[in-house]
């Protein structure tokens, strides 16, 4: 049986506990985590917020007994309170270590199954939001993750 409240708890502390862990090692910052309402600026204002907002979940039948679940995971990273050019600087690197962690590169990773809370996931997309609400001062990165469980 799928439980998506297990699946989206154990994906937010695997992440937040690794991906933090592996910025640490890189000497970045540790973000604020959201993940009650995705990318409400005005509630959140630390210079550097992770979103994530676990957007869909779609179904395939594989037989009677037998079912392949896809997540839809977008993962923002949020930079703001400074110059522009730094923030867009650090927001690079940040998205670059991710995708590192993600892949496995360097330890901590999560060997692309969050430690097998999915079968597979990887990454689909990734898009750079150089302003947000016309101002320059808050930069976005949006990682989308595709992920599979079958049951």
């Amino acid at each position: 049986m799928l439980d998506f409240y297990e699946i989206e708890k154990n994906i937010t502390e695997k992440t937040r506990l690794d991906f933090c862990a592996y910025l640490t090692e890189k000497g970045i910052e540790e973000p604020s985590y959201c993940t009650d309402e995705p990318l409400d600026l005005d509630k959140y204002k630390a210079d550097f917020a992770v979103f994530l907002d676990f957007a869909s979940f779609s179904f395939d039948e594989l037989s009677s007994d037998s079912q392949k679940t896809k997540l839809t995971l977008d993962v923002y990273f949020v930079r703001r309170n400074g110059e522009s050019a730094k923030l867009k600087s650090s927001l690079l690197a940040i998205t670059s270590a991710f995708y590192a962690w993600f892949y496995g590169k360097e330890e901590p990773c999560i060997n692309r199954d969050f430690h097998g809370v999915v079968d597979f996931a990887t990454i689909s997309e990734v898009n750079f939001y150089d302003a947000v609400s016309g101002s320059t001062n808050i930069k976005i990165a949006q990682i989308t993750i595709e992920a599979e469980v079958e049951s």
